[in-house]
C-alpha cells in the first residue's frame, strides 16, 4: 500500500510539475503577445523593420534573365554584410524585354522611396535618373554616361548618378578592322544596334566612309522589334553583320546569331558569348 502511496505520489507530482510548465508557457506566450500589440512592442517591431535600407533594383529584362545578370552584384552585397531579409530588402523591377516600360517602373520605384536605385545598364539608368534627381543612383555597364545625360562629365559627374563606364565603343573601328581582314572585299554592312545605346555607331559612322563601307543601320527597343530590324538588315544584301552593346540584343543573341545563320551571314559583336 505505501509502494502504490507512493508511486500514485510521485506521479501526481510529475503532473503537476508539467501543468505548470504549461502554464508558464501559457504565460510567456501571453506576455509575448501583449508586448507585440502594445504601442511600445509595434515600435520596436517597425524600428527593427525600419533600420533595414531598401535598395531599388531596376532592369530591362525578365526575372529569369537578370537573376543571372545581377547574381554577382547579389552575391558581393552579401559578403559585404548586406543579407536579404536582415539588412537589406531589395525593390526588384524588370520590364521583361519591353524598354518602354523602364519610364513608368522607374517612377513607381521612386514613389516606393528606396533609399537608392541600382540601375546597371543605360535604358534603366536613364530611365532611373529621369525619375529622380534626388535618389542616388548608380549604374553597372554605361557606354557613355555623358551622352546619355547621366553625368555632366567624367571628371566631374555631379547630380546624384554614379557608376561605372564601359568605353567599349572605341573598339568599334578595331572590329570592323577585323572583319576587312576576314572579309576583304566587304563593302556593305548591316548595323543592328539597342535603342537605348548606340554609342557605338555613333563612334563609327564618321570612319565608315574613309573605309569604303555602306553601313544600313537599325535598332530595336523591343523582341518584335529585333525580329523585324533583322528581317530588313537580311534583305539588304549585306556582307556582314555588327551587333552592337545593350541589353535587349544581349538576351536575344541565340535568335540574332539563327537568323544571321540562315544567311550564312557573318557576326561580329563586342560580346564573347555571341
Amino acid at each position: 500500500m505505501k509502494r502504490r502511496t507512493m508511486v500514485g505520489r510521485v506521479a501526481s507530482d510529475a503532473a503537476d510539475e508539467r501543468g505548470d510548465r504549461m502554464n508558464q508557457r501559457r504565460r510567456w506566450m501571453l506576455a509575448l503577445g501583449a508586448v507585440l500589440s502594445s504601442p511600445a512592442g509595434l515600435s520596436r517591431a517597425q524600428t527593427a523593420v525600419s533600420a533595414m535600407r531598401r535598395v531599388g533594383v531596376l532592369a530591362p529584362s525578365t526575372h529569369a534573365n537578370e537573376e543571372v545578370t545581377l547574381k554577382p552584384f547579389f552575391d558581393q552585397m552579401r559578403q559585404l554584410g548586406w543579407i536579404e531579409g536582415q539588412t537589406v530588402v531589395y525593390d526588384r523591377a524588370y520590364a521583361d524585354d519591353q524598354q518602354q516600360l523602364l519610364p513608368r517602373l522607374a517612377a513607381e520605384l521612386v514613389a516606393r522611396k528606396p533609399q537608392l536605385i541600382y540601375a546597371p545598364p543605360t535604358p534603366a539608368a536613364v530611365a532611373a535618373r529621369r525619375a529622380t534627381d534626388t535618389i542616388p543612383i548608380v549604374f553597372g555597364a554605361v557606354g557613355d554616361p555623358v551622352g546619355a545625360g547621366l553625368v555632366t562629365s567624367l571628371a566631374r559627374p555631379g547630380g546624384n548618378v554614379t557608376g561605372l563606364c564601359v568605353l567599349a565603343e572605341t573598339l568599334a573601328p578595331k572590329r570592323i578592322q577585323l572583319l576587312r581582314e576576314i572579309l576583304p572585299n566587304m563593302k556593305r554592312l548591316a548595323w543592328l544596334a539597342d535603342a537605348s545605346d548606340n554609342s557605338e555607331y555613333r563612334s563609327f559612322e564618321p570612319l565608315a566612309a574613309g573605309l569604303g563601307v555602306t553601313v544600313i543601320f537599325a535598332e530595336a527597343a523591343n523582341p518584335q522589334a529585333v525580329e523585324a530590324a533583322m528581317g530588313r538588315l537580311l534583305s539588304e544584301r549585306a556582307d556582314a553583320i555588327y551587333i552592337g552593346p545593350g541589353p535587349l540584343l544581349y538576351n536575344l543573341r541565340a535568335r540574332i546569331v539563327e537568323l544571321a545563320n540562315q544567311k550564312r551571314l557573318p557576326v561580329i559583336s563586342p560580346r564573347a558569348q555571341y
